[in-house]
């Protein structure tokens, strides 16, 4: 009796969607592709890029705090990037005033499916939460113990014992502790 060969078929070929193909948006006689759907791994990165470069981190404190409008400038830069197959600069300001002034952007972000965008906005606002929550974290006290563990961990003990020694058979000290204690 011949063995029958199994036909593989790809599981879930049935979920494929003709809608999800790009659309063509036409401007100033240039055919634009708008991608419908974006893999979650490109959201991801999208949001990621958004992240690292909306919060900026303060030189003097050295902690980070977002720009809300780097936010949104970014959030549409990305949006263009990510689903058209324009070809932008990393000039995110120029390219934004550029995309926004001209009336692109919005014929762009009008042909995204509206559950596509909601989707790519409650994610952002997840990941912004997430980041506001772990700055709050390394503010709080055990952020503070934590950053001071990391410097203690880098110093010589042994070189600050004998230091130390020194110090208690300075003259100076000596004179100090003597005078605390005729306060007593």
């Amino acid at each position: 009796m011949a063995k029958k060969k199994k036909l593989e078929v790809n599981p879930l070929s049935f979920l494929e969607n003709n809608n999800l193909k790009p659309k063509t948006i036409y401007f100033n006689e240039r055919e634009i592709q708008v991608k419908q759907y974006l893999p979650i791994e490109s959201k991801i990165e999208l949001i990621q890029l958004i992240i690292n470069t909306s919060f900026i981190k303060n030189e003097e404190t050295n902690l980070s705090q977002l720009n809300p409008c780097f936010k949104e400038l970014l959030y549409n830069y990305f949006l263009v990037k990510f689903y058209t197959d324009l070809s932008l600069n990393n000039e995110y300001s120029n390219q934004y005033d550029l995309l926004k002034s001209s009336g692109l952007l919005d014929q762009i972000i009008s042909v995204i499916p509206i559950e596509e965008l909601e989707l790519l906005n409650d994610l952002l606002i997840r990941s912004i939460k997430q980041e506001f929550y772990r700055i709050e974290q390394e503010r709080s006290f055990n952020g503070i113990v934590n950053k001071l563990m990391n410097i203690i961990k880098d110093f010589d003990i042994e070189k600050m014992i004998e230091q130390l020694g020194n110090l208690q058979n300075s003259e100076l000290i000596q004179e100090w502790m003597k005078q605390s204690k005729n306060v007593d």
